[in-house]
């Protein structure tokens, strides 16, 4: 039986040996960069999104007046 043990096999952290851990770190700390870049992208299509729909309701709502206006208009025209 041999007992001596590589520098490897004293540092085994939940039961793995530290290459495997290290790897399963690696792979927490890639996913948690993925997860941010998905919000952060989202979060800018978001934000890009919200902006565009301000502009649509300024819009409709530049378009009711200016209906509004035309239809008053038009209701004078017809009095004379």
């Amino acid at each position: 039986m041999n007992m001596n043990l590589s520098s490897n096999d004293n540092h085994v952290l939940d039961g793995l040996p530290p290459s495997k851990n290290k790897k399963n770190i690696d792979f927490g700390k890639r996913r948690q960069m993925e997860i941010k870049k998905q919000v952060g992208v989202l979060s800018y299509r978001r934000d890009r999104l919200e902006r565009e729909l301000s502009a649509i309701n300024s819009a409709l709502l530049a378009l009711d007046k200016q209906m509004d206006i035309d239809k008053k208009y038009e209701q004078l025209s017809m009095c004379d």
